[in-house]
């Protein structure tokens, strides 16, 4: 049965403001229950409180913009120690990419033995348009885009009680990281690299917990002209062994 959290954070990374016109509007139906949080790398621009407020979004909001730019994957580390250094009493965190839209907050009542909970996502690489075909309360499928489960950092709702530590795993391999992804021609998604590396944190960790799948939609991820630049399986391994070398390591300290 699924339930509503009033404390889930609804976390966007931005280094292009215009696309908070896709992703922000969408949420204003979540906005008394859920708390947003932007992390801004783009130092061109400020945010404010009332730039979002323009956008509709009505409810609590936490704005990070950066001195410097610090990339994907370390403004989502910085969105991590952001929730666990000013909003403590939070649950659960959903990451959202600039231009995507979450579509549904709901989170059923699990296990803590569930560390994270995967839902369906339709992602477009066609019409732009075709956002607005979509309704907000659709969880089987529909003839745009393609519909299966998510796995990566944005779109799960992750709990929060275990990201403290994985953010220093992820600070701890960011070397390491960085050095594959220097070596990889064209883009790597990070998103992919972050549920990866979770996963096998999670498993060194703390074995008696889990990911469950809920057959429900819940994301609409925008890769318009993007075609299948889904990164290649070989980089993909590079990152694997990585992670589950370290987490076995136990690079990170054992919880007191």
């Amino acid at each position: 049965m699924f339930r509503t959290k009033k404390n889930l954070v609804i976390a966007i990374t931005v280094s292009d403001a215009d696309a908070l016109r896709i992703s922000v509007p969408p949420l204003r139906g979540f906005a008394r229950n859920a708390i947003l949080v932007i992390h801004n790398d783009n130092t061109d621009i400020k945010l404010t409180d009332s730039d979002i407020k323009k956008l509709g979004w009505r409810g609590s909001i936490h704005i990070i913009n950066t001195d410097a730019p610090c990339g994907e994957l370390l403004a989502r580390v910085a969105i991590i120690d952001y929730c666990a250094r000013d909003l403590g009493d939070a649950d659960w965190l959903v990451f959202v990419n600039e231009a995507d839209i979450l579509i549904n907050t709901d989170i059923p009542d699990v296990s803590k033995n569930a560390f994270a909970v995967v839902q369906n996502a339709t992602t477009l690489t066609d019409k732009v348009t075709d956002i607005f075909k979509i309704a907000r309360n659709w969880a089987t499928g529909t003839k745009y885009g393609q519909t299966g489960p998510r796995f990566d950092i944005t779109g799960p709702m992750l709990r929060t009680m275990f990201l403290g530590e994985f953010s220093e795993f992820i600070k701890q391999l960011r070397p390491q990281i960085e050095k594959i992804a220097h070596s990889v021609r064209g883009g790597v998604s990070f998103g992919v690299v972050m549920w990866n590396a979770l996963n096998a944190f999670m498993r060194a960790k703390y074995p008696y917990t889990a990911p469950i799948y809920m057959h429900s939609t819940n994301y609409v991820a925008v890769k318009i002209g993007s075609g299948n630049s889904e990164m290649s399986a070989k980089i993909l391994d590079k990152y694997n062994d990585l992670f589950e070398s370290a987490a076995n390591e136990n690079l990170v300290a054992p919880a007191q």
